[in-house]
């Protein structure tokens, strides 16, 4: 049994530290102000040599070129409108799945959110298919809010809009 302080001191120094090492090593180092500061300077370090300095201003050129690429030669307004202005649709997110576009979409009705999923041939018209995540009867915590979103889906400009799964 420890009877004084000098041996309960003594036996906190020999034990092993969570990282495998004896107390009073590197991670004791860090956890002290000199360590803090020492850490600190390498974060910045580090930090500094991997950002790289963004151009300023982007040219009239490299802006009409943008221009031309994305524009859009039609107008068509809202292609997906609630029957009612009951009914409040918003954050749509679309892929490619099947060699067709698909959009899930959530609704508000005033209740809560409600998930819905709509195909389309050509981002033009689209065929509601209903609700994917809809309210349930119960008291539980989400009863009244089931927005739901894909994600992993390739966005990259000229790729294929595919949605993806985590490996």
């Amino acid at each position: 049994m420890i009877s004084n302080k000098n041996q309960i001191m003594k036996v906190r120094s020999k034990r092993n530290s969570p990282f495998g090492e004896k107390e009073g090593g590197f991670f004791s180092f860090l956890r002290g102000t000199k360590g803090g500061i020492f850490l600190l300077l390498v974060l910045v370090l580090a930090f500094a040599a991997c950002t790289k300095e963004l151009p300023k201003t982007v040219s009239p050129e490299k802006m009409q070129e943008i221009y031309e690429e994305v524009k859009t030669p039609h107008k068509y307004g809202l292609i997906l409108v609630p029957d009612s202005n009951k009914y409040k649709m918003d954050c749509p997110t679309i892929f490619r799945h099947n060699d067709q576009w698909v959009m899930t979409y959530i609704v508000f009705d005033g209740r809560g959110y409600e998930t819905w999923l709509a195909h389309s041939e050509n981002l033009i018209d689209w065929d509601i298919q209903g609700k994917i995540m809809q309210f349930t009867d119960t008291t539980d915590w989400d009863s009244n809010q089931k927005a739901a979103y894909p994600s992993l889906i390739n966005y990259e400009w000229g790729g294929d809009h595919s949605i993806n799964t985590y490996d």
